[in-house]
């Protein structure tokens, strides 16, 4: 087992909160606004909320907490019913149940598949995405949406997959990430970039997760290359076919502007402003790459743009937490990071597993909390 796979996990996904709430504060903000209001290098801590003394998270953060929630699900469905099953759909669902959170529509006498769903700081808009929301309410949704809304939650399906092997389920391929990030994406994001963006994300942070060695910025540009291969591969239809071209000519546009002399935000400038899920991607790809030994100037670069910050912040986030684990923990004031014990406990519940086979009732206090959480849909949420 890769020694390293719990600080990974928890780096990432604490990691991509980290930045979600950093950039939160900024959302919607001009690069100018920015440095008006926090000085010469824009916002560099977290902007506490006097509502509740923290540093609160946004949609994103919370979409990735449910996607989580709903791999969980699927897993336990596989290991207790020795069945195959379809994880994008315990996702649908578990969306389905972020949905009820934003619109307060819930019904209590139901039972619900999400355990975090009843958890009070989770059940708070925080401008939720409107293509999310619009495609969570319909029964058969289309669009033709390539919004960052897809790419900003699915870091749950690398870090799945890759805890899964590295506990020696060796079945799984990166091949079958790509193809389960895109499915998740395109729950809600139609367009084939909406998708496309996603699974290309997903797969390099699953091979950060499963790298034993110092990921250094030359090897992250292997990883990325590997990516874009695979996408090319698994992406054959036409259309799909064109946004594989076009997102490795932006890719490529971010790998060459890491190399350059250009300050962080005249770079950034150039790859636009990651309110589309192919701007996100490479924006965050630059990011870490200009910055892959430096968590925090990485999450400082990533934020202070004109545009969609939190985002941007959440999914470079992901990556270069999952690059440098559990320094991720020296980030400032840390303990104020809204539902910072949470996320461990999820990022913890990835890298331990399902300890359940179907086969005998739970006997132990780790596999009744189990199957309180992600077959009863249960838990002291008054914990969080």
């Amino acid at each position: 087992m890769n020694k390293d796979i719990k600080d990974k996990v928890r780096g990432s996904l604490v990691g991509g909160a980290i930045g979600d709430a950093l950039g939160y504060a900024v959302e919607f903000k001009s690069r100018q606004s920015i440095l008006n209001e926090f000085g010469k290098n824009g916002i560099t801590k977290f902007s506490i909320s006097s509502a509740n003394g923290q540093a609160i998270i946004s949609d994103d953060t919370q979409m990735t907490l449910f996607t989580a929630n709903g791999l969980l699900n699927g897993v336990t469905q596989w290991y207790t019913s020795k069945a195959k099953t379809d994880l994008a759909a315990f996702v649908k669902e578990a969306y389905k149940e972020w949905y009820q959170t934003q619109t307060g529509n819930i019904d209590h006498q139901k039972q619900h598949k999400c355990w975090i769903r009843d958890i009070k700081k989770l059940n708070v808009q925080r401008a939720p995405g409107l293509t999310c929301m619009s495609a969570l309410a319909a029964l058969n949704p289309e669009n033709d949406s390539k919004g960052c809304g897809g790419i900003m939650r699915v870091a749950p399906v690398a870090l799945l997959i890759a805890a899964e092997i590295c506990r020696g389920h060796n079945t799984w391929t990166a091949e079958d990430v790509q193809t389960l990030a895109a499915k998740c994406a395109a729950i809600t994001h139609k367009h084939p970039m909406g998708y496309i963006c996603a699974a290309v994300f997903a797969d390099v942070v699953f091979q950060v997760l499963m790298c034993e060695e110092h990921v250094t910025s030359d090897r992250l540009i292997e990883f990325i290359e590997n990516a874009n291969t695979r996408a090319h591969n698994i992406f054959t239809k036409k259309r799909e076919a064109q946004e594989c071209d076009n997102l490795k000519l932006q890719i490529d546009n971010a790998i060459n502007l890491s190399k350059s002399n250009l300050p962080d935000h005249e770079a950034i400038y150039q790859l636009g402003e990651g309110w589309t899920g192919d701007q996100a991607l490479t924006i965050s790809l630059f990011c870490t790459l200009r910055h892959i030994d430096d968590f925090h100037a990485a999450m400082v670069a990533a934020v202070n743009h004109n545009g969609d910050s939190d985002s941007t912040g959440a999914v470079c986030g992901n990556l270069i937490g999952a690059i440098v684990g559990a320094t991720v923990f020296d980030f400032p004031d840390l303990h104020q990071l809204e539902l910072k014990d949470l996320l461990l406990v999820i990022a913890d519940d990835i890298v331990n597993g399902c300890p359940l086979d179907g086969c005998s009732s739970p006997s132990n206090e780790q596999e009744k909390q189990w199957e309180k959480r992600y077959i009863f849909g249960e838990e002291n949420i008054l914990l969080f």
